[in-house]
């Protein structure tokens, strides 16, 4: 009981004397971060109709998150309904296949949305363009699209300022795109982590030093360099020029790097910046490169202290199988190995006991049970 001039406690487990809601006092802000945990999409469905307070988020928490099928159903609904709903979409998953939407659908813009993810797997993807400049908004933080065609979308791609990711998955096409304008781009893009796929899949060496010098975030990279130069350059200090451009990106995480078939000399030296790159979990490095090195000298072009889980090396003439059993000790939660050149395959099971899949194109030993 409560003594004389203090509060009285309110028993929660008594209802109000005017038979309201509690949950109807709780301010729209506190119900959002409430729903917020609630994952399932039928258990969303279920508070919508527990209580007319609760309905509003989540039914934003629902179209958070939108799919195909939730983009079909916004373009179903009438100009009222779609103005109400399209602001909630903060993430929109596309994926277009021989039937149902199509490219052509896509009318409806979404003035919030933040995370792009467009997979082109109809029968002929490349003769159907997507117009993806319709869908970039200044709020964008990542952009993602797999397989097909898609309009030049770098112009619209400006507004976004805080891009953080950006990843063209092989093959998609983007069309009219000029080199230069990747270059304009990543200026006006500071926060950009992930750089990934067509975009960057054929760049001049001169080119992607000036890229990655306008990427001080960059996390992820993957670069491949041509055999173009500019006028007065020599392949040799422009592969070296690279090569330092990107062992100057400390923070990445994930580096595929490779360089066109130009048969040049390169001391292993040149190779020492890559080392400071030690927050590595993929290291792939291809070249055709004659790789000169000392018996003094480390033959790995990357760090011992990388928490190394994928390693690709297309490689002629560096690290040897008889380095292994370093490359093992260092890197003892390697999962993944993909190793073009000859190897002895007797050493592996007991030097890599994380390993879950290899590649490799040729080895030193014929493979029987034995081996094992």
């Amino acid at each position: 009981m409560a003594t004389p001039g203090q509060p009285s406690m309110i028993d929660p487990s008594i209802p109000p004397s005017d038979c309201s809601c509690k949950l109807t006092r709780v301010p729209p802000e506190v119900a959002l971060n409430i729903v917020k945990n609630v994952t399932s999409k039928t258990d969303l469905l279920n508070v919508m109709v527990t209580c007319k307070h609760p309905k509003d988020p989540a039914e934003t928490m629902l179209w958070n998150v939108c799919n195909t099928r939730g983009y079909e159903k916004l373009l179903s609904l009438t100009p009222i309904e779609q103005k109400h709903h399209k602001t909630k979409v903060h993430t929109l998953l596309l994926d277009f296949k021989d039937n149902g939407l199509q490219p052509k659908d896509l009318e409806l813009q979404l003035p919030c949305l933040r995370d792009l993810s467009i997979v082109h797997w109809s029968h002929n993807p490349v003769n159907v363009q997507v117009n993806v400049s319709k869908l970039i908004t200044p709020n964008l933080n990542h952009l993602t699209i797999a397989n097909g065609s898609t309009d030049n979308f770098l112009p619209a791609l400006r507004q976004a300022k805080h891009l953080e990711v950006l990843y063209l998955a092989l093959p998609v096409r983007v069309n009219g795109v000029d080199p230069s304008q990747l270059l304009s781009l990543v200026r006006t893009m500071p926060h950009l982590t992930t750089l990934d796929g067509d975009l960057t899949a054929r760049m001049q060496a001169s080119a992607a030093v000036l890229l990655l010098g306008n990427l001080p975030q960059l996390k992820k990279l993957s670069l491949h360099v041509t055999t173009a130069l500019s006028p007065g350059e020599v392949y040799t200090s422009a592969v070296i020029a690279v090569i330092r451009a990107v062992g100057a990106k400390i923070d990445l995480s994930h580096m595929w790097l490779s360089f066109s078939s130009v048969p040049i000399t390169i001391d292993i030296k040149h190779f020492e910046p890559l080392k400071n790159l030690v927050h590595l979990e993929l290291f792939a490095l291809a070249h055709q490169f004659d790789v000169h090195f000392r018996v003094t000298d480390d033959p790995q072009p990357f760090s011992s202290l990388c928490p190394l889980r994928v390693l690709f090396l297309d490689a002629m003439s560096m690290t040897s199988s008889d380095d292994f059993e370093c490359i093992a000790s260092n890197h003892p939660d390697l999962r993944e190995l993909v190793y073009k050149r000859q190897l002895d395959f007797s050493q592996l099971s007991s030097q890599f006991p994380s390993l879950l899949w290899m590649d490799v194109s040729s080895t030193d030993i014929v493979l029987t049970e034995s081996n094992w």
